[in-house]
């Protein structure tokens, strides 16, 4: 039993301690208060009660002190705890505890408040006595008027009503002790008094000889000072203000007197016609300048009066109008503006007078003004016919007799310009100067210098005219000269494209005998570098591959890491260093043959270098399993020959596993496609064994699709030059593979596309272009995750209906089909970026194209009979982009290729259909030359990696 009987009562008071203590420290109502739920059973055991008062309250009992709880909390002797009985015990000792514990604290509390108050009566006693020593009953009559100066000076500025003044709650008892009035007048007032002064106050404000102050009685008395102060202050800067106030009216007067004899002086009746005349003269010009309308026109109250004296007169002229009046000239004023010779001047009467003189000076302003002008326009329009005719005559001349050399000069440099000019370039100038019949010479001139910037001299100049005026009539007919610059720009830049194809020719050729020297020099190296090895040069490269793997750490590597091996394939000199560099293996040439030998997987003499750091760390990971167990040594040299096994398996399985596994069928490739990659790998591939098949380079590219997420099955050369075959169908063996994101069947002979291409659910771009499909199958539109669908040069005449729901397609392209109508599917696209119809019969673009609000790019390429909606009333002499993007409301198409759409270039072109034949063919010539340029820098990238491997 985990109870004793054998406990006293010291044990039970022991226990009981402790669960009160435990009581005591339990909250229900904490966030961290502990569950309770334990409790929650009928009853308990003993050991069970033990074990959970031990859990919850983290409580230990002795066996005795177990007992002495049981037989505490089992009520009716059956050995158990009621939990319900025990809880309500428990929460009952607990708030007794705890009610205890508040009444002891509350007792401190207020014994400690008790002995602050006896603190702090036992110190104002002490402070009481203090101070009543420094009361000096016997004063003089100097303290008594030294202690009232001070108070009547605090009285004085003390002002109830400031915000500032401070607070008289210290006052507000009945009386007040010596000391406490001192030290109140001290900290209100900042009042310091003397014994003396205090012995003073005490017998000025005591009037009952009690020893106290009456503090009712000195506030009344306080107040009572201060106001009369005030009042006496404010008396005094009366007085001294009305006495200012009077010398200062003494002084205007003694100055107004002063002012009107010399403004008297300033006057002069002695005045000449002269004298008017200059006065008069500067009212009128005044009078003029001024605008009452005008934002920072001056103000006329100072004329509001009735009458001003001259000397005023004179002033406000000065002030107002910046008039300067001699005496002679206000002496002839005042006789003009005095009319009742009074010697004032009416205001009202001098306004109306300046106002008249001035509106009669600025109308006759006005009209000298509008007579110059008139003249002026006359004297220009005179000018600008002179000017007109001598333009038209320079325009009509020209030098009729000119040079050879001025002959040759004027049509290289047309011949140049034409050459140069490229209608579709963005900064290329329109032609709108030559859209009228015929130029005379000068406009001729002046038009090839905006347009094409050819400067021509007089007898370059008449050489052309003679070139161009076939009727001699003195001008150019704009059509003609048009028809033949355009002519001459495609014969020059056809014949430079022809130069340019012999240069890329011979180009060709000189890189194919570079290649191969190459390709033979790399063989006869690898040659050197490699040895025939044996079963002992095995066995080292297995243990030099083991070793490495183990103590492959990446902070001892260096900081080139294993960049090294970023590449695809390696030669072997190469991977010899890398291996010197990186891991500090060192080989000789029969180890270095036997390293190329086993990640060799195409039989090319070539490390892959993916499948090298894939076996290394696969090898490292297994090799330290390996050391860690016991017979570690044992077990490698097990997994030594289980490695060299599985290497011989992986090549003999790459070399021998037929491609009819797959369920695909091939052909051998007889398309110039084809044709052009089998001649393209004579030059570029290095050799291989005979076991390369067109099976096995299939297998190997099946192979590399598990590692990259891309199956090329492509037989063109701008896809893979490893291919010599055409399929016929797809393989089944494609459609198992759910992890592709790119299949690529361009230019086979697929005639369609099976259904099973919707289980690719992960495939983002599929290129089934260059093949001879004539439907495609509605399962296309299952496949949301496209992204990229390619399926030109086809015979697709139609879409199904079902590929609308393709919303998240960004690149479409349909060029070089049978289509005749645009496809309405393509309209719910509405994702597109990119949409090429080019070299189709499309006739019109529907009007739900604008469902198309994110296509960027738009060919529309060699579409004979494309033409827009009809009623469209556009300036066709913009940017295509903008007429597209203003038609069709396309917001954000950048790229637009009309090329080869007559309809569209006749409405632009303003010279009709027929001279946009050369400027076709020379586009047509132009994108040969850009497709030759591109084929040539592939090939160099081309020859550049065969030169790497």
């Amino acid at each position: 039993s985990a109870a004793a009987q054998d406990f006293t009562e010291e044990n039970f008071v022991s226990a009981y301690d402790k669960m009160t203590a435990a009581a005591l420290r339990y909250e229900k109502g904490s966030p961290s208060a502990v569950s309770l739920l334990a409790f929650e059973g009928a009853s308990m055991t003993p050991a069970v009660f033990k074990e959970q008062l031990k859990r919850v309250f983290q409580l230990n009992f002795t066996r005795q002190e177990l007992g002495a709880l049981i037989r505490h909390y089992d009520k009716d002797g059956d050995q158990t705890v009621d939990c319900a009985e025990f809880l309500i015990e428990f929460f009952k000792c607990g708030f007794a505890a705890k009610t205890e514990k508040q009444k002891m604290i509350r007792k401190r509390g207020e014994d400690a408040r008790q002995r602050e108050l006896d603190y702090e009566r036992r110190k104002m006693e002490e402070l009481h006595e203090h101070a009543a020593a420094k009361l000096d009953a016997d004063f003089t009559e100097e303290d008594l008027k030294s202690c009232m100066m001070k108070i009547t000076k605090a009285a004085t500025w003390y002002d109830r009503n400031s915000p500032s003044a401070v607070q008289l709650d210290a006052f507000d008892g009945a009386e007040m002790v010596p000391h406490v009035f001192r030290e109140q007048l001290k900290r209100i007032f900042y009042i310091k008094l003397t014994p003396g002064e205090l012995g003073a106050a005490m017998h000025h404000f005591d009037q009952d000889q009690s020893g106290t102050i009456n503090c009712s009685e000195f506030l009344t008395a306080f107040f009572k000072t201060g106001f009369k102060r005030r009042a006496d202050i404010l008396r005094q800067r009366r007085e001294r203000q009305r006495a200012m106030i009077a010398a200062a009216k003494e002084e205007e007067a003694r100055k107004l007197a002063a002012s009107e004899a010399k403004a008297n002086l300033q006057t002069s009746d002695q005045f000449t016609e002269e004298d008017r005349q200059r006065a008069m003269d500067q009212i009128t010009a005044a009078a003029a300048l001024y605008d009452r309308n005008s934002p920072g026109c001056v103000q006329l109250d100072a004329f509001d009066g009735a009458t001003m004296a001259p000397h005023v007169f004179k002033e406000q002229l000065f002030r107002v109008f910046n008039i300067r009046l001699t005496p002679p000239e206000l002496g002839a004023l005042m006789k003009f503006f005095d009319k009742d010779g009074d010697g004032v001047i009416d205001c009202s009467e001098f306004l109306i007078t300046f106002f008249k003189v001035g509106f009669e000076e600025k109308d006759k302003r006005a009209k000298a003004k509008a007579k110059l002008k008139e003249q002026k326009r006359k004297k220009e329009e005179e000018e600008k016919k002179k000017m007109e005719a001598e333009k038209l005559r320079k325009a009509m001349e020209f030098d009729r007799k000119y040079s050879e050399a001025d002959k040759a000069t004027a049509i290289a440099k047309i011949e140049l310009a034409a050459y140069r000019y490229d209608k579709n370039s963005p900064g290329a100038m329109n032609l709108n100067g030559f859209q009228g019949a015929e130029l005379t010479p000068g406009e001729f001139k002046e038009q090839l210098l905006r347009a094409f910037n050819i400067r021509l001299n007089q007898g370059e100049l008449g050489a052309v005219m003679d070139h161009f005026d076939a009727d001699g009539s003195g001008t150019v007919g704009t059509s003609e000269f048009l028809i033949s610059f355009f002519k001459t720009g495609f014969e020059k830049r056809a014949a430079h494209i022809n130069h340019l194809r012999e240069l890329e020719k011979r180009a060709q050729r000189a890189e194919v005998e570079r290649a191969e020297r190459r390709q033979i020099e790399i063989e006869q190296k690898a040659k050197t570098q490699i040895a025939t090895f044996t079963e002992a040069d095995q066995e080292a490269v297995f243990d030099m591959l083991i070793e490495a793997a183990v103590k492959y750490d990446v902070r001892t590597i260096g900081p080139a890491g294993l960049k090294g091996f970023d590449g695809a394939v390696m030669e072997p000199t190469v991977f010899k260093e890398q291996l010197r560099r990186t891991f500090n293996i060192k080989v000789n040439p029969a180890q270095l043959g036997a390293f190329v030998k086993f990640f060799d997987l195409d039989g090319d003499n070539t490390v892959d270098c993916s499948e090298f750091l894939t076996q290394f760390f696969k090898t490292g990971l297994e090799c330290k399993g390996i050391l860690s167990r016991p017979n570690s040594q044992r077990e490698l040299r097990k997994y030594k020959q289980k490695l060299k096994q599985r290497f011989l398996e992986d090549h003999h399985r790459a070399s021998s596993r037929p491609f009819s596994q797959s369920g695909g069928r091939i052909r051998p490739a007889t398309t110039p496609y084809a044709t052009k990659s089998m001649a393209a790998s004579k030059v570029f591939r290095p050799q291989r064994s005979p076991a390369d098949t067109a099976e096995v380079k299939v297998e190997r590219r099946l192979d590399a699709s598990v590692r990259s997420h891309r199956l090329d099955l492509s037989t063109s050369v701008t896809k893979t030059t490893e291919l010599d075959v055409c399929f016929l169908t797809i393989p089944e063996l494609v459609f198992s593979m759910q992890h592709l994101t790119e299949l690529w069947l361009s230019n086979n002979n697929l005639t369609d596309v099976p259904a099973q291409v919707q289980q690719l659910d992960s495939l983002q771009v599929l290129a089934i272009d260059g093949n001879e499909l004539t439907s495609v199958c509605p399962e296309l539109g299952q496949m949301p995750q496209l992204r990229r669908l390619l399926l030109g040069g086809n015979k697709l005449s139609e879409l199904p209906a079902e590929m609308s729901g393709m919303t998240n397609l960004l690149e479409l392209t349909l060029d070089r089909n049978s289509f005749t109508e645009f496809p309405l599917p393509v309209t719910d696209m509405v994702s597109l970026r990119r949409l090429s119809l080019a070299n189709n019969a499309v006739t019109s673009l529907p009007t739900e194209i604008r469902k198309l609000r994110r296509l960027n790019e738009l060919r529309l390429d060699n579409n004979p009979n494309l033409a827009l909606p009809a009623g469209e009333a556009r300036d066709f002499s913009k940017d295509w982009k903008i007429v597209f993007r203003d038609v069709f409301d396309l917001p954000v198409l950048a790229e637009l290729g009309v090329s080869g759409c007559p309809k569209v270039e006749a409405r632009r072109a303003g010279w009709g259909i027929g001279s946009s034949v050369y400027v076709e063919q020379a586009e047509e010539l132009e994108a040969d030359l850009y497709n030759m340029l591109k084929g040539r820098a592939r090939s160099r990238n081309k020859s550049r990696k065969v030169a790497t491997r």
